[in-house]
């Protein structure tokens, strides 16, 4: 807890309280046309697979998109115009900004989100085991 804390003071070093911050989100994008998931299925084969797999389930090096293993329902990347900005701006891994148009990422946004997911239960107890101190 105390480096998680003296991360984000080092983080927010020089901010003012409540400010945004410069570069902070994503940028909002719009589609050309209605998103396209049979185009995204398309996309998806060609530029995402590589790394998430053909099959969605991610290969451990990079996450699954879709199944039992991946977000749910109630993450914030469920959405299609978050997981769509966040498609432009960052993937394919490892490549420039922008390398997608922008209806390619929200066509590639709408077929991971049309493939099945876990489903968010907000009022699920969650249990941890008690793990000792000296494992840290």
């Amino acid at each position: 807890m105390e480096a998680l804390t003296g991360y984000i003071a080092w983080l927010s070093k020089g901010q003012p309280v409540g400010a945004k911050v410069v570069g902070q989100g994503y940028v909002a994008i719009q589609p050309d046309r209605t998103p396209d998931a049979h185009a995204g299925a398309s996309v998806y084969s060609q530029r995402c697979s590589a790394c998430h797999g053909a099959d969605g389930f991610g290969n451990g090096k990079f996450p699954p998109l879709w199944g039992p293993a991946s977000l749910n329902g109630g993450a914030g990347m469920h959405r299609i115009a978050t997981m769509a900005e966040f498609v432009r701006y960052n993937m394919p891994f490892g490549w420039r900004p922008n390398t997608l148009s922008r209806q390619q990422a929200y066509d590639v946004a709408a077929f991971i989100l049309s493939q099945p997911r876990p489903t968010f239960r907000k009022n699920r107890l969650i249990a941890f085991p008690p793990i000792p101190g000296r494992t840290f």
